[in-house]
């Protein structure tokens, strides 16, 4: 995605929404995950230096990549996602929270949102344009 924005492949908007993938957190360490978003960040806004980011939060997995376990991941995770926060404030961004339901929030294969948790996150996107603009 990076590299898109330095390439500018996207048209220039008021407001950008990322959303960052779990990938990462399944196989980097939580620093390598974080120092990637903020290059991501950095070149953003040298891109487009006339748009706002936003970035939205992480969902839980069940599987494990290369950690230890679903678990470590989805601590990790809830590191990311803290970290997050205060990335976007300090960095100029702006953060969608989503609230993903745990109980029912992955697909069966473990990775990808469930049809329930897919509403979430647009209608979250959604709401984030619609206050926005």
């Amino acid at each position: 995605m990076t590299e898109f924005m330095k390439e500018k492949h996207f048209k220039p908007l008021p407001r950008f929404i990322v959303c960052v993938s779990t990938t990462n957190l399944e196989y980097d360490k939580l620093s390598d995950a974080l120092d990637k978003t903020k290059l991501l960040i950095v070149t953003f806004k040298n891109s487009y230096p006339n748009s706002k980011l936003a970035l939205t939060t992480l969902s839980p997995m069940n599987i494990c990549g290369l950690k230890a376990s679903a678990e470590a991941l989805n601590e990790d995770i809830k590191e990311y996602n803290r970290e997050l926060t205060s990335l976007t404030m300090n960095m100029g961004g702006d953060l969608i929270p989503i609230d993903y339901d745990k109980r029912d929030m992955i697909s069966r294969d473990g990775h990808h949102l469930s049809d329930s948790d897919t509403f979430k996150l647009s209608s979250s996107m959604d709401e984030y344009l619609k206050n926005s603009l």
